[in-house]
């Protein structure tokens, strides 16, 4: 069967998108004129709630200190040692590395300076089951991972150790060896 009519409300299936849109528009042209045709130009009086459902208190909660909304809710002080917050709050009180190594940056947390010196670590098994001092730089694009990569490198040569890079196909670690009085191979 096929339909060739189509009201405000049914659009055929085929109608183009102009077609639709005068649909819609002629719809609710006809929905303002019915409602004003309705008005009869007086306020309407709206039926108010019964007065004995009106709330027995208002919308920002029961007033007084015991309703633990407004004021100031008085606890009595909380004393712990760095041991007991290390175990309850693991990422904000932990024990860390220490100081000893090369400088990261600042941890947010703690507030401190973060340290990490994997060759340290290793030699002097702080850290049990670690075996190997490798580590990996993992992120999205424009990150820092390259920025980082080079602080600790430039931070490391300060602390005596030698860095090696064995590849460099953006060529970025060229002016890092020339300022720091080494070569770049190619």
């Amino acid at each position: 069967m096929n339909r060739t009519t189509a009201t405000s409300l049914f659009t055929p299936r085929r109608s183009g998108r102009t077609d639709r849109k005068a649909a819609r528009t002629a719809y609710t042209a006809a929905r303002h004129r019915a409602r004003k045709a309705q008005d009869t130009g007086r306020p309407r009086k709206t039926a108010g709630p019964d007065p004995e459902l009106e709330p027995v208190f208002p919308a920002s909660g029961r007033p007084g200190p015991a309703s633990a909304r407004g004021g100031k809710v008085r606890l009595p002080s909380h004393r712990l040692t760095t041991a007991t917050a290390s175990g309850a709050y693991p990422f904000l009180a932990e024990g860390g590395l220490g100081a000893e190594g090369i400088f990261i940056g600042r941890d947010v947390h703690a507030e401190a300076a973060f340290c990490y010196d994997p060759f340290a670590l290793y030699a002097g098994g702080r850290i049990e089951g670690f075996t190997n001092p490798n580590a990996v730089l993992a992120g999205i694009i424009g990150m820092g991972k390259s920025a980082l990569a080079k602080s600790i490198a430039t931070r490391a040569i300060a602390h005596g150790y030698r860095v090696y890079v064995p590849c460099d196909p953006k060529g970025e670690w060229t002016a890092v060896a020339q300022a720091l009085g080494g070569q770049s191979i190619a």
